[in-house]
């Protein structure tokens, strides 16, 4: 799914809805990370603006208050449903160069998509075949035995 170009699911549509689900979990849980987080550095703010604002006796009025026209509730623009990052990311139909690496495509993209940047660099990051692992044990297995002292 984090694949520009295997996100289509064309050789198995009956597993791109399991592998959006999954995707879109791992992205509502880092963006409910992301709001507790700003939650708490609002509220940081907000006390420091109750102590700036306790300390200053003065109370200035603003001319915008004054002479800005104020908006009737009926004269508000209807609910327009603004499109999540996975929303776009979903619809976005962008394929890269077989020869380009994936996680470059990432970095080349990570302002118009950061939490799903933030989920490929995690998720990608792992190798998709175990075989480096296994010359890697096969190796220590070879240099590390009892028969040799040092």
């Amino acid at each position: 799914m984090l694949h520009p170009n295997l996100k289509s699911f064309n050789h198995t549509p009956h597993k791109k809805h399991y592998a959006e689900a999954l995707l879109k979990t791992e992205f509502d849980e880092h963006q409910q990370l992301k709001e507790r987080q700003l939650l708490l550095n609002n509220n940081k703010k907000i006390k420091q603006v109750q102590i700036q604002q306790n300390q200053k006796s003065e109370i200035f009025s603003s001319l915008d208050d004054i002479f800005d026209v104020q908006i009737s509730p009926d004269n508000l623009p209807d609910n327009i449903k603004i499109k999540t990052e996975f929303e776009r990311y979903i619809e976005d139909e962008t394929k890269i160069n077989k020869n380009m690496n994936v996680l470059i495509y990432w970095e080349n993209n990570k302002k118009l998509y950061p939490t799903l940047f933030k989920i490929a660099q995690r998720i990608l990051c792992i190798p998709s075949t175990n075989t480096s692992i296994e010359r890697l044990f096969s190796d220590s297995g070879i240099t590390i035995t009892n028969r040799r002292s040092r």
